[in-house]
């Protein structure tokens, strides 16, 4: 059985406790994942548990600006929904889920950013 990407590059994350600033991981984002892309489609997904102790609007404007695709997931109890919209590149790019339901928003997700990325999920 294939492992979806999703689930392979969640496997070797670790979980970091603390401050939440996912603004600066999207200006890292833009400066080191998308530097050299060009022209080719990019989708950045985001998932946070909490609120962002920084802003995140500059940085989501700025990188879908510039043609990244963004899906923003809200995990747990804890994270901040008008955060997500400004990160999410519309409302069919976010998504929002229990911890324990996590594995249910895989599918979801890979269709989302396969479609943005120009091929079929």
């Amino acid at each position: 059985m294939k492992t979806p990407l999703l689930t392979h590059q969640n496997a070797h994350c670790r979980y970091r406790r603390g401050r939440k600033n996912c603004g600066r991981a999207l200006w890292y984002a833009q400066s080191s994942l998308f530097k050299k892309s060009g022209r080719r489609n990019k989708v950045l997904i985001v998932m946070t548990s909490g609120k962002s102790d920084d802003k995140v609007g500059p940085p989501a404007r700025y990188l879908k600006r510039r043609g990244t695709t963004i899906c923003a997931v809200g995990i747990g109890r804890w994270y901040n929904a008008r955060q997500l919209y400004e990160m999410a590149s519309g409302r069919s790019f976010m998504f929002k889920s229990r911890f324990r339901n996590m594995g249910k928003m895989v599918g979801p997700i890979q269709r989302a950013a396969c479609n943005a990325a120009g091929k079929n999920g």
